[in-house]
């Protein structure tokens, strides 16, 4: 049987806060055993979501592709349309069974006339655009439409389908190599019981809390329109927005890497980095074109939007694991440690980020059923206090804050952020 070696998602293999999550609200009343059945067959056309993830004696990660997916259902009457944000925080301390084959669970709940489903993923399941693309199939095999395979089998990022000038600059490659041989000589591979001790004291101290605000049609369209005169992208505006309440100066922003016209599970996704301290003395709209000058300069930039897929693809993977076990536990080694400061992995990091899905590319309507709302939320790592993670579907703007609790000010920063966003339109 094919096995499939992990590189540049090895990022994701040890991190204890990993998991994205998403809740969709279905219209047309299906039953329950329907959607059950619906979602274990669109599953299961997806070989990634098939596969258990197996660690060898080098300390080398694959995807192992089995008969059967691993995946939990529950269902649950709804008791509020808060309940998910409950449900995910709750999910975020049980760590999946990767060498299980376990990445990825649901959750049904039932309220008069909507079916909400809560999908939350290990991101070595794929990324935010992949489960939403999980999702229409879903939905198709909910309506009766047949799903065509072709684009359902594994397809890991690969430097072929990068653009040629991405890779690492010259001397960087030197540099990584010092770093790798360092890690030979004195680091070593982690136990998955390592693992699971290291998330559990991850947990004992860390509380997250969600904030969410969804706009309807009408509001959208004012706020699209009013960028538009302004020259400002949507996701421009959200974060010119958000630094202008907030002491935040560092911002990593989510971008696509996805290969045109594939439709299946895969991180394609890279991160952007820009600095910038709003200024007081500019208008706010001044403010929002120096913001998107910045995120369309590396964005326009292939070596910054491939930079953190080429540099993890890199190093030795036993070494990305490293970074999580000396923040968080007395493992300490200085070519860990180095790497781990270089990636801001710090407990109290003042950064954030943004994860912006746009408007979703699924269909809405899937015969008689239909997906009436869509929320996302991306997963809070180690160099980001907050993030923020951004969808519309239907004509609906959905803003979601991820955020550690401990973080108090955080709370009133989204909702000061939600006026600004507000005042804009009227």
């Amino acid at each position: 049987m094919k096995e499939y070696k992990i590189s540049s998602e090895r990022v994701y293999y040890c991190a204890p806060n990993i998991n994205i999550g998403m809740a969709v609200d279905i219209l047309g009343n299906p039953t329950v055993e329907q959607l059950k059945q619906s979602i274990i067959k669109a599953v299961a056309s997806h070989e990634l979501l098939c596969c258990s993830i197996q660690q060898d004696y080098l300390g080398e990660c694959y995807y192992l592709p089995k008969k059967y997916p691993n995946i939990k259902i529950e269902v649950r009457k709804m008791k509020t349309f808060e309940d998910w944000k409950e449900i995910i925080l709750e999910e975020q301390r049980i760590p999946f069974n990767l060498e299980a084959g376990e990445l990825i669970r649901f959750y049904i709940l039932q309220a008069k006339d909507l079916m909400q489903l809560i999908v939350i993923s290990h991101h070595l399941a794929g990324d935010g655009n992949s489960i939403t693309y999980l999702i229409q199939d879903i939905m198709m095999q909910l309506s009766g439409e047949s799903i065509s395979t072709n684009q359902k089998r594994m397809k890991l990022v690969e430097e072929k389908d990068f653009p040629q000038e991405t890779n690492l600059k010259g001397y960087l490659k030197p540099f990584i190599f010092l770093l790798n041989r360092k890690w030979k000589q004195e680091g070593r591979r982690f136990e998955n019981s390592e693992y699971l001790n290291m998330f559990e004291n991850y947990w004992r101290n860390q509380q997250n809390a969600i904030n969410h605000v969804n706009f309807n049609e009408q509001f959208l369209s004012n706020l699209l329109a009013i960028s538009k005169k302004n020259h400002v992208s949507l996701n421009s505006l959200i974060v010119t927005a958000y630094l202008s309440v907030s002491q935040a100066k560092k911002l990593g922003v989510a971008v696509s890497i996805r290969p045109l016209d594939f439709k299946g599970m895969g991180n394609y996704a890279s991160i952007i980095k820009i600095q910038y301290s709003y200024n007081s003395k500019k208008t706010f709209w001044e403010n929002a074109q120096c913001v998107q000058k910045l995120i369309y300069q590396s964005l326009n930039d292939n070596q910054k939007k491939f930079f953190l897929v080429d540099f993890f693809k890199a190093l030795s993977p036993t070494l990305i694991d490293s970074i999580y076990f000396n923040t968080l536990t007395i493992f300490s080694q200085s070519a860990s440690s180095y790497l781990k400061n270089l990636l801001g992995f710090k407990r109290e990091s003042s950064n954030f980020g943004i994860s912006n899905l746009t408007r979703v590319d699924i269909a809405t309507k899937y015969g008689k059923f239909e997906i009436n709302n869509l929320i996302f939320l991306p997963p809070l790592i180690f160099n980001s206090q907050q993030i923020l993670g951004v969808a519309t579907l239907n004509n609906k703007l959905n803003i979601t804050m991820h955020y550690n609790k401990k973080n108090h000010q955080q709370k009133s920063v989204f909702k000061e952020m939600i006026e600004v966003l507000e005042n804009l339109v009227k």
